[in-house]
């Protein structure tokens, strides 16, 4: 993505739409432009109060952020609202300020997750439900996901395939527990770093981390 950025620059970044719940709620044809305005506006700013009046405005009403966490490579916020699931939207780090190693770098970050996410809903059912992002690029502050909020008693968004694919591998490399969520007797995979997707058919990598 990044060497396709640099020979044009005016190149879609933003895969995906917004979950059908907020197309249900927000009723507009300009209701992905208007929330992909006030989440750029919220990552200039980081003023939760202000994210929330906006969205409050954009949905005709009350909007809930809440700050989940925040790790090396991004901070997510949770945001829940009336007649809808709860999202997380994921705020990737400018410059990754860390000490992993540069391949790991590599592996994780606004320059992979979101293609490796938006890949694996297409032919997984293994992995969080993702519903918009912008693939990030070198010198742009820009890179953000959403994806479905899993917690206890969630129930698993299904508008993606009910069974994996079966000419496609697919493998975490990081199997620490904050990869997965459980939900009821299935976990589900979180983190959209370190996967490894491949096609047995041909043995070839979807994933290229060079």
């Amino acid at each position: 993505m990044q060497r396709i950025y640099s020979a044009y620059p005016n190149t879609e970044r933003i895969i995906g739409n917004l979950p059908l719940d907020w197309q249900n709620i927000i009723k507009s044809k300009k209701d992905k432009k208007e929330v992909i305005d006030a989440i750029d506006d919220f990552i200039s700013t980081r003023d939760v109060d202000k994210f929330k009046t906006e969205l409050s405005k954009i949905f005709n009403q009350e909007v809930k952020v809440e700050k989940l966490n925040q790790g090396k490579y991004g901070v997510v916020y949770k945001i829940s609202t009336l007649n809808s699931i709860d999202i997380c939207l994921k705020i990737y780090h400018n410059k990754e300020k860390n000490k992993d190693s540069e391949i790991k770098k590599k592996r994780h970050g606004k320059l992979i997750e979101i293609q490796n996410l938006a890949f694996a809903n297409q032919h997984s059912d293994i992995f969080v439900k993702m519903y918009l992002g912008r693939i990030g690029v070198e010198n742009k502050n820009d890179a953000f996901m959403l994806t479905q909020y899993l917690g206890k008693g969630v129930k698993i968004d299904k508008t993606y395939p009910d069974k994996e694919d079966d000419d496609y591998m697919f493998k975490t490399l990081d199997n620490h527990s904050d990869n997965y969520k459980k939900c009821g007797k299935r976990k589900i995979i979180i983190d959209a770093g370190a996967i490894i997707i491949m096609k047995k058919s041909t043995g070839e990598l979807i994933t290229n981390f060079e």
